[in-house]
């Protein structure tokens, strides 16, 4: 299903709680697919910088690097610019960007 990028991000940080697959392109031009939540606040210290600073910015834990790294899954924290997303499927339906 063809979406705007606006909708697509709205619908992702809607999906809290929902496990979720994002194809984004990386700030240094690299196409990653990330499998992962968005909202989980288990194991955030408090002592970064909130996300709020950053309304560009969408945070997820990443699950495939959470279960890599069962001894520090606080560094399991990835974020991904709006403007870079692709597609995501979510709750089984596949949504793709309208060029």
């Amino acid at each position: 299903m063809f979406v705007s990028r606006e909708t697509l991000v709205k619908k992702i940080t809607e999906s809290a709680g929902s496990i979720i697959t994002v194809d984004f392109i990386k700030k240094d031009g690299g196409k990653r697919t990330l499998n992962g939540r968005i909202g989980v606040k288990t194991h955030v210290k408090g002592t970064g910088r909130p996300m709020t600073n950053y309304p560009h910015l969408i945070g997820i834990y990443d699950l495939q690097l959470a279960k890599a790294n069962p001894d520090h899954p606080e560094l399991a924290y990835r974020a991904m610019r709006k403007e870079g997303i692709v597609a995501a499927r979510i709750n089984g339906t596949s949504y793709e960007v309208s060029k």
